[in-house]
């Protein structure tokens, strides 16, 4: 379950990458193009949001207290040092 839960917040990145591009460069060459490009990203940003309130406490797929939200604190710790050690050092120029 917890894991799950990181593939809608993955899921939730793809939604709100998606609007930033559309609003940012709307004139960027596109392989494909979505038909109703922005409603379209809207309606994935609110679904979205509602898959994202299933894990709440309360909630049908809640996840289990304390062991699911230790195991999702853990990763999103590990995600966050990972960043910041990643962010520190020159990106890899391939010459």
């Amino acid at each position: 379950n917890a894991g799950s839960l990181g593939f809608v917040v993955a899921y939730l990145c793809v939604a709100l990458s998606f609007l930033k591009l559309r609003t940012s460069e709307p004139e960027m060459a596109r392989p494909y193009k979505v038909p109703m490009g922005k409603p379209l990203g809207i309606v994935g940003l609110v679904g979205t949001i509602g898959m994202l309130t299933l894990y709440l406490p309360g909630s049908s797929g809640a996840l289990a207290w304390p062991y699911e939200w230790i195991i999702v604190l853990a990763w999103f710790c590990f995600g966050s040092v990972a960043y910041l050690l990643a962010s520190r050092r020159p990106a890899f120029v391939n010459s």
